[in-house]
């Protein structure tokens, strides 16, 4: 009786690992497929790596140009109130 309850439990068990085993590639396959969607839809979404850089370099050099031109602006700004105080010379007009 206790050869045939251990070998019973032996039974149980490797049914039950295999089971398991079966539930375990089954979810393996699930979040397998899962993610091939969401890379699939990335993908088409948002292009490849080298697209996503690549517009990012546009955009930082985009950004760089703006950057320059507001300096550009702020230093023409700077020498037109500067040549029109010199202009005005010390008495001002209006004031």
């Amino acid at each position: 009786m206790f050869v045939t309850s251990k070998t019973t439990l032996f039974y149980f068990l490797l049914i039950f690992s295999l089971q398991n085993a079966k539930e375990r590639e089954m979810m393996r396959r699930k979040v397998e497929f899962e993610g091939k969607q969401i890379q699939e839809m990335f993908l088409q979404n948002l292009g490849t790596a080298e697209q996503i850089s690549q517009r990012q370099e546009v955009r930082l050099s985009r950004i760089s140009g703006i950057e320059t031109e507001i300096l550009d602006l702020q230093k023409a700004r700077k020498a037109k109130v500067w040549l029109s105080s010199k202009m005005a010379g010390p008495y001002k007009v209006g004031g």
